[in-house]
């Protein structure tokens, strides 16, 4: 249990999820979970590969921007509420195994300068804390929590920095405006039916690439409410171009 950095880096959602981030990377299907994880290490391990595997499914399409991501926190709040809780107590759990020190970092080739620095400054933490347990392996809980605070204290600042990087790698990919479609090209043997629906079609595309541009910095909430006002705005527009996508279907 000793590769997580569960008493020090797992202790906020946002750390949580920049967690996830990165770990999406390099998830696998299996879980691997040690013979000797007690139940918490167990539930842990489990949800951590199941929000892997969520982030890697939303990165499929490419890097989520900064509010796909704030809809994963959103959409995934309890799971991840329920791993800093867990984070917590497994810190506080005795063991009588030494843990093995992480493997060597493999930084992403990809990676932007902000999230080798955080993986970076994630592993060396990692390895302190793996130093910290195997010092204070025999250690009663009294005596073990002491230490674990003082830890803390030491390490306040590094600790502080990492979550700073979990944040900015969370938030790195700023949204993009979307450009307006290219200008309308009617084809010269179009029928009125097939002219009437590019041109109705042409018009409902600007004005939702207009809509996406005035509202990218919103909140997910924000641009759902926003959303549905469009659409009922344009709802006579929509079921118009939907009838003559009927009518063009059942002439050809």
């Amino acid at each position: 249990m000793g590769c997580f950095v569960l008493g020090a880096v797992l202790f906020t959602p946002q750390a949580v999820l920049a967690d996830t981030v990165t770990n999406s990377v390099s998830t696998t299907a299996a879980v691997n979970i040690p013979a000797n994880a007690t139940p918490e290490m167990t539930q842990f391990l489990q949800n951590r590969a199941v929000l892997a595997g969520k982030m890697a499914a939303l990165s499929s399409q490419g890097a989520p921007d900064q509010q796909a991501l704030a809809l994963f926190q959103q959409q995934n709040a309890d799971l991840l509420k329920q791993q800093v809780q867990l984070a917590q107590t497994i810190s506080q759990q005795g063991n009588t195994t030494p843990s093995p020190m992480p493997p060597a970092l493999r930084i992403p080739p990809n990676a932007s300068p902000q999230l080798q620095a955080y993986l970076t400054a994630r592993d060396q933490l990692m390895r302190a804390d793996v130093v910290f347990q195997n010092q204070h392996l025999n250690d009663d809980p009294a005596t073990k929590q002491a230490a674990l605070q003082q830890w803390h204290q030491q390490n306040a600042a590094r600790i502080q920095q990492l979550q700073q990087l979990a944040q900015t790698v969370s938030s790195q990919n700023a949204p993009t405006s979307l450009p307006v479609p290219p200008a309308l090209r009617m084809p010269p043997n179009a029928s009125p039916q097939m002219q009437a629906y590019l041109t109705a079609r042409d018009q409902l595309m600007r004005a939702d690439v207009a809509f996406e541009n005035q509202h990218i910095n919103d909140d997910p909430a924000t641009k759902q409410a926003a959303l549905q006002q469009w659409q009922q705005q344009n709802a006579t527009q929509i079921q118009q171009l939907q009838q003559m996508a009927q009518t063009l279907s059942n002439t050809n």
